[in-house]
Formats: C-alpha cells, structure tokens, sequence
C-alpha cells in the first residue's frame, strides 16, 4: 500500500471534520436569541501556559472545525467566514448571503434564519476586523449553527455541486476505483516548519513542467476527490495531536499504529515509565494481534510544498522488536549502576554531533529513526562527527557515549550473524588506550584532590585519541610523580590498574601491531574505553582512601 492508502484507512478510525470541514481559527462568536436578534459578542482566546504549567497572555483566537473550501475568486463560506464576507457590503457580502438564504431554503433550519434575519437588521460591531473569521450561536443551545447536521448535509452536497463539473472519472491511484477525481486538493496541510501560516500540499503538479501524457495538474496523479480529503484530514488530525508527532530540526516525524501505543513520548522523551506500558502490552501474546502494523512519517516543508523524507512501514511486533534492542544499545556503563541516567530520545542522540541544534541535518536524524525502527546500522560520517566533538571538547559527554555504544553494539551484532569477531584487535587496542588515559586522569586527580576536569591526560586527549602512543609514552613518566603524592591502599589499585591496562596493550601487540592512526571505528572504542574508566564504581581501597 502507498502512504496515501494508509491515511486512508486511518482516517476510517478517527472521528474527523464533516465533509469539507477543517479546522481554522476563529476569533469571534455572535450570540443571537432564537428571533435573531443580537444577545452579545464573545471574544474567543486559547490558553497559554509556560514550561512550569504556569498560565500565561491567552492566545487570540481557537481553532474550531467549520466549513472549509480553498478559494480562488469570490466565494464564501457557509455560516463561519471573514468579517469582510458577513457583514461588507459588496459582492462578497452579497454571495454570502445568497448561500445562506440557499441553506435555509434547503434545511428550513431555524437558527440559519435568525443569522439572515440579523443581517437584514445593519448591526454594527466595531470590535471586528475584516480578516477575523467570525462564527454564529444561539443563546442557551448548545454547539454552533454550522454543526448542524442539516447544515453539514447541505454544505456538502453544495460543495459538491460546485466542484462535479471540473471532475472528470478516473482511476483513483489511492482506492484503485473508478471515480470523480479532484482537479485541486482541497486541504492545505498546517504544522509543518517550513511551510506558509497557511498550509501545505501534500501533493502538487501545478508546473508545465509537471505535465504528462496530455494531462495537467491534478489529474497527473488522479485522486477521488473523497481520497482527497480523508487522506489530508488524517495527517491534519495527526499534526494537530502532540501524541502523534513530533519536530526535530527541520523534520516533522508523524506516526501511527494499529495498537494505539506508539506516541511521541518513545523517541523524544523515552521514559522507564513510558517505555515499560508501551513494551508490557506485547509481553502478553494473547492481548495483541501479530498483524498489527505501523506507519512514520517523515517531512518537511518549503513554502506551499511538503516534501517526503522518508516512509517507514511495516509490523508492530518486529518493531517492538527493534526498539527493545534500541534502548539496550544505550545502556553504556554507568548507565544504570549509580547514576540512573535514563533513556534519550533522537533529538539529543542527532544533537550529540553536532556544535549547535540549528546545524542537525534531516538525513542524520531520519538515519537515528530507522536504527531505532528497523535496527538499520548508524552511519559512519555520524560518528565520525561525534568523535570529532569528543576531540574538540576533549571529553566524552553522556549523550556521545550513549551513541558510540549504540553503534558499537550494532557492529556486533552484524559481525556476529556474519560469523565474524565481534570486536577486531585494533579496536581492542584503542578501547584499551581509552582506559589507560582516563586512568592517568584519575590519578592527577586523586593527587591534587580535586575534581580538576582539565589534566595532563584531558588536554592530550585529542591527539592521544587518534595516535596513542607519543602521549602515553609522555603521560606515563609524569604519573610517577602523581603516584609519589599518594599513600597506601589508593596508591597500590592505581599501580594495579595501570599493569592491568598495559598488560591487555602488551598481550594484544603480541599479534597485532599497535597502529600508528586510529580509523574511525577504532576512535569510537577509544572514546568508549575513557567513558567507562571514567564512570566504573570507585573500588573500596579508593573510597577508604581519598
């Protein structure tokens, strides 16, 4: 099936706008009594909050679901419209008028007669502004006039009437179908960065250039115009809904699931809480179905135009699979021992290599997507960035540590179902290396007895990270002096831990030469190998000590 066809099918299960309905924002409802007569003017205001939950200025304006239709010319909108159309005086105001008294003559609904009958009255409400949308109720009944069912029907039978004749029968590329197929698509799509305040298509072959076999715009991907609009007020409902999206840089990831399970929280604030609830539905086979399916989404927007990261599709239960190996991946050494760090999302996983957020490209953060989903392997210029920034900042920050062991835990696996050795003699040496510099880090710290974050060791760290030797060499005979400083029991762990560590070297050299440069891989080890010398518990003999 194609993204279309499962907006579709997900537009069967949410409760969504009346045909031809879409939200827009409303800044004003009249209040009318039954005779028409006016009662009072509602100004209509969102609430606003800060990131304590604190109440902030109300927003001007709610978005409310009234009639809908993409205007090219004069041409109004049923009961809720711009003030220019209600109450002008030209031939926009005339049109709207003629449409309602149309809709009344149809639905003989009441309340659509009070509206006329209020505008035949010439009120004056200097409160409003041309372009405000304006919307209609009557006191004490309850909803609003353009959610009548009656007034429903007939706006889509009106709107189908003013769009049949520009419809020829096609084969809709979405249902399969022969059918009436849209010459325009109705519904701009809103929530995208990068696209105008007023929305977006999806789809779009309004070009010369776009032509093909004779035909022009719309009907060069023909569409029933019924597909039209369920396939755009599902991904408009899925845009509006926070549980269902979310924006990391310029890309907008939307996802749904046939479990109703799968929201934001799992890759933008992945909690223990969050994550267990979602996992424990599938760790009891018989409350699901091995059917169920996921789709996500990815996006972005230039003005009038979405564009189509990326599209990932496939079962939930191999995801659930997946994303349980994702979150083991990030479980890097200290993890869960004695600081509980907790899961990251993939903002901070893509904003790990990078200086600042702004400069995060979309194929890194589609890239930590589908590692997550399908377990797909990180890409290479990814963590040579993050060993970059471990060079420049000369540490290892968390979020860093958790991708270079993701990453590495990745290369296992597939070296492992390839009958290969999980981890080569060169990385071994490198992860090696890493310890023994943040061994001689903790040693001039333990010998001043400060938390000096900038050490002999740290300030060798970008050279010693891609070519060991010279600096360990060099770092070697100053530690002696550090080791003078200390007495007893913290004194004999450092001497132990750094045979340890020399001795792993000397056994590994024995096969394999220590490399002059490191590769990529290999840093990545180093980077990890300093993190968990770094973060492994303090021996009793350091604690009694210090």
């Amino acid at each position: 099936m194609t993204i279309l066809a499962e907006l579709v099918k997900l537009s069967h299960t949410l409760n969504l706008p009346a045909k031809a309905y879409a939200e827009s924002t409303i800044y004003w409802q009249i209040i009318l009594n039954s005779d028409g007569s006016f009662n009072r003017l509602i100004e209509l205001t969102t609430p606003q909050y800060d990131r304590k939950g604190k109440a902030k200025k109300p927003k001007s304006g709610q978005k409310i679901s009234c009639p809908h239709i993409r205007r090219n010319a004069i041409q109004p909108k049923l009961i809720t419209d711009t003030v220019d159309y209600i109450f002008g005086d030209g031939e926009k105001a005339q049109a709207y008028r003629a449409l309602l008294q149309r809709c009344y003559q149809a639905t003989q609904e009441p309340a659509v007669q009070a509206i006329l009958t209020f505008l035949n009255s010439h009120p004056q409400l200097e409160e409003l502004q041309p372009k405000q949308t304006v919307t209609f109720t009557i006191d004490q009944v309850p909803g609003y006039i353009h959610d009548l069912p009656a007034v429903q029907q007939f706006w889509a039978r009106y709107i189908d009437e003013l769009t049949a004749s520009d419809r020829p029968v096609m084969q809709c590329l979405v249902t399969g179908e022969e059918l009436p197929v849209t010459t325009k698509f109705s519904l701009q799509i809103k929530g995208v960065p990068g696209t105008n305040s007023a929305g977006a298509s999806l789809i779009s072959a309004y070009d010369k250039s776009c032509s093909s076999y004779g035909l022009s715009g719309a009907l060069v991907s023909p569409i029933s115009a019924e597909a039209d609009e369920q396939f755009s007020q599902a991904l408009s409902y899925l845009l509006r809904d926070d549980n269902h999206h979310i924006n990391i840089g310029n890309t907008t990831f939307v996802f749904w699931a046939d479990s109703g399970g799968m929201t934001r929280h799992l890759f933008e604030t992945p909690s223990v809480e969050t994550v267990r609830d979602y996992l424990n539905l599938f760790h009891k086979p018989q409350q699901i179905n091995p059917d169920w399916e996921f789709n996500i989404l990815a996006l972005s927007g230039y003005t009038s135009r979405l564009v189509v990261r990326d599209w990932i599709h496939g079962k939930e239960p191999e995801f659930v699979n997946h994303y349980e190996q994702w979150l083991k991946r990030q479980e890097v050494i200290g993890w869960n021992q004695f600081d509980h760090r907790g899961y990251l999302g993939v903002w901070r996983l893509a904003a790990a290599g990078y200086r600042e957020a702004k400069e995060i490209q979309s194929r890194t953060v589609t890239a930590l997507m589908r590692n997550a989903v399908y377990g797909e392997a990180l890409p290479m210029d990814l963590i040579q960035r993050v060993c970059s920034r471990n060079r420049i900042e000369q540490t290892v920050s968390y979020p860093r540590a958790v991708l270079l062991n993701m990453y590495s835990e990745g290369v296992k696996q597939v070296r492992k179902q390839q009958g290969k050795k999980v981890i080569t003699e060169e990385e071994a040496i490198a992860f090696q290396y890493g310890r023994l510099l943040a061994t001689y880090a903790k040693l001039q710290r333990a010998a001043q007895k400060s938390d000096l974050a900038n050490t002999n060791a740290v300030k060798c760290y970008a050279t010693a990270g891609f070519s060991p030797v010279p600096m360990s060499h060099r770092l070697a005979s100053g530690a002696k002096n550090h080791l003078a400083v200390l007495e007893g029991g913290l004194a004999q762990w450092f001497v132990s831990q750094l045979a340890q560590i020399n001795g792993a070297i000397a056994e590994l050299a024995q096969t394999t030469a220590i490399p002059t440069t490191f590769s990529i891989g290999a840093q990545a080890y180093f980077d990890l190998g300093f993190w968990s010398e770094l973060n492994t518990k303090k021996s009793k003999a350091e604690t009694t000590d210090e």
